[in-house]
């Protein structure tokens, strides 16, 4: 997963310019703040799958909504033969968020 996570991190870096808008697409701060949070969902993921208690599984939908939400920031720098595995990435995380049920967990 974390493969997935971080090949398209590097494949927007490929494919992005100056020309996007309000995103700096060019610049790194953008790509810090998507790598950041893409290992932290993986973290958090592996933790839960690990450890499967409601601390881990409000982390990992955390981590889950703070991926999604970093991932939407920069969809617009996403080149266009690259979106179907950024949409891979963004799905998962979202799955992961919707399914997770923390309350069942004690």
């Amino acid at each position: 997963m974390k493969k997935i996570l971080m090949a398209t991190i590097v494949t927007m870096v490929l494919g992005c310019s100056n020309d996007d808008g309000d995103n700096d697409c060019a610049g790194p701060n953008w790509l810090e703040q998507v790598d950041d949070e893409g290992t932290a969902f993986v973290l958090a993921r592996t933790n839960f799958g690990l450890d499967p208690n409601p601390t881990t599984c409000n982390n990992l939908v955390t981590a889950a909504n703070t991926l999604i939400a970093a991932l939407e920031a920069v969809r617009d720098c996403v080149p266009t033969n690259q979106m179907a595995l950024f949409e891979n990435d963004l799905n998962l995380a979202i799955n992961d968020r919707d399914t997770a049920n923390c309350s069942q967990l004690n």
